[in-house]
């Protein structure tokens, strides 16, 4: 049977990755009883996320309930992009800065920079990673923001 696949955005809600999992659990045992099927003859389903915070949690709730997810990084993409705006706008040559806004961002801005300087075209020597800590009063509030180290890759 063929694979069915789903996408999966993260949410504040702190349960959200069952409110997917559970009802489809239920739909595929549902179909199972109506057709006679078994659990080989009924589509396979597989979760996709792009860029969350926490692949951990989704992946494991979605494991448990016997559903695969696999989270997907759009850091060729964003740097090919990237790359091509500097190039046009002439801007290889000028230092590069990247700032990691929080620690929610560390791997998918680690990411970006090094697929920056593996491009297939690069001239880029070296980018600095500024990596920020936040303190937040609450969410989306932040009371204060400070450099908390910085890289040279």
């Amino acid at each position: 049977m063929k694979a069915v696949e789903a996408g999966f955005e993260i949410m504040e809600v702190a349960f959200n990755a069952k409110f997917l999992s559970l009802p489809t659990k239920d739909l595929l045992l549902k179909l199972a009883k109506e057709v006679g099927a078994k659990s080989n003859q009924l589509p396979s389903v597989r979760f996709f996320s792009i860029d969350i915070h926490n692949q951990e949690y989704p992946k494991k709730v979605f494991n448990e309930e016997g559903f695969e997810f696999i989270s997907i990084s759009p850091a060729s993409v964003f740097a090919d992009s990237v790359y091509q705006i500097l190039s046009e706008e002439r801007l290889l040559e000028v230092p590069l800065k990247v700032v990691v806004c929080d620690k929610g961002a560390v791997d998918r801005s680690e990411k970006l920079v090094e697929k920056l300087l593996k491009h297939k075209k690069n001239k880029i020597k070296k980018i600095e990673l500024i990596y920020l800590l936040k303190k937040r009063l609450k969410a989306g509030i932040v009371k204060e923001t400070k450099v908390e180290k910085r890289e040279y890759w």
